[in-house]
């Protein structure tokens, strides 16, 4: 006996559900090494940071490197090699690398902010002063650039 308005589903009805279940399963899957990549990323500054933190240099270097290779336009990678380089020594290499985080992370203040300060430490007036601007620019309601 049925209720009146209501049918049991047939074979037909029921491929297009399983079709698209399918697909979805798929479409997951695919999707799985654009999430893997990133996180990887992530992963590596996260170790690097924990490196830097308990004075191993050369280990944190070689795992933000890592990072920067696994995601080659992102800026993090960059700014992280930056922080280590400077605490190093290397000035004009930690330079670079805050240069190429504000390159590939244009719109992130505090690329600019490290550039600037590594800019400073290396003498360079202009280019400290021009990250130091654009940083503010960037965030203009940080109490950082209070007057």
């Amino acid at each position: 006996v049925q209720s009146a308005g209501r049918s049991e589903p047939t074979a037909t009805s029921k491929k297009p559900v399983v079709g698209l279940r399918i697909g979805l399963v798929i479409m997951s899957l695919l999707a799985l090494p654009l999430l893997a990549v990133p996180m990887a990323s992530v992963e590596k500054v996260d170790a690097s940071r924990d490196d830097f933190n308990d004075g191993q240099l050369a280990a944190a270097l070689d795992s933000a490197r890592t990072a920067e290779d696994l995601q080659p336009y992102a800026s993090t990678p960059h700014l992280q090699q930056a922080l280590i380089l400077e605490a190093a020594g290397d000035l004009d290499a930690a330079a670079d690398e805050a240069r190429q985080a504000t390159e590939d992370g244009p719109t992130n203040w505090r690329n600019w902010l490290i550039r600037s300060r590594l800019e400073a430490r290396r003498g360079n007036a202009a280019a400290a002063t021009r990250a130091y601007e654009r940083a503010r620019e960037l965030n203009p309601a940080s109490s950082l650039f209070a007057q």
